[in-house]
């Protein structure tokens, strides 16, 4: 029966924690977790293992670290150009996707925005209907939102008042220039319905007279 000492199998222990410590730690920084990769790391230097992984994962948990709070600054400051950097840099160090998205989410509530301001000063009817969606999507209740309403209601009080000049139903009319005042339409886009809307009264009115017989002759 061979004799086995104390010391070499105490020593041999160590040598099979270590390479234990060593798989795991491996394992983790292929997960990309920042939580466990930190943990397994104190596990590694509690362990005493001193080797390139170790260093590599403590310089991997640095830049994740790193692009966690450059993400959280992103995020905080909703500027369009440090989210896109932010997220750049966040997916190329591994950070979480939970962390990642909800910097996505708030990316997309950013370039709504943008959108939503374009759609306006641009009066596109579709872009401004899709601006508006999205900003439901995002519960995004700001000033633009309110400029965006604004401007849809302009635009399909011009698109009815516009119908009802080519038309000849002067109720139709009428309605529609009180719709336009209502909703901000300018007044010189209102002059041409209030000509057309004067034509049509008083071509009804001769109609009328016509009928009752109240022309002087």
């Amino acid at each position: 029966r061979v004799g086995v000492h104390g010391a070499p199998v105490a020593e041999a222990e160590r040598r099979l924690r270590r390479l234990v410590v060593a798989q795991r730690l491996q394992a983790v920084v292929s997960d990309k977790h920042v939580a466990p990769l930190r943990d397994k790391c104190a596990t590694a230097l509690a362990a005493g293992l001193e080797s390139d992984l170790l260093a590599d994962a403590e310089a991997m948990l640095a830049r994740r670290s790193a692009a966690v709070e450059e993400l959280r600054a992103a995020v905080a400051s909703e500027d369009e150009v440090s989210l896109r950097l932010a997220l750049a840099q966040a997916r190329a160090a591994g950070v979480q996707k939970g962390t990642l998205q909800e910097a996505r989410t708030t990316l997309r509530r950013v370039t709504t925005k943008r959108t939503l301001a374009k759609a306006v000063s641009g009066m596109d009817e579709v872009a401004l209907r899709l601006s508006l969606s999205r900003a439901r999507e995002y519960n995004i209740q700001n000033r633009k939102v309110s400029e965006a309403e604004g401007a849809l209601r302009r635009i399909s009080a011009i698109n009815e008042l516009a119908e009802a000049v080519c038309g000849t139903d002067e109720t139709a009319l009428s309605r529609a220039i009180a719709q336009a005042k209502d909703a901000g339409v300018q007044a010189n886009t209102l002059q041409e319905a209030d000509r057309r809307l004067r034509r049509l009264t008083a071509t009804r009115e001769l109609s009328d007279a016509v009928d009752k017989g109240d022309l002087d002759v």
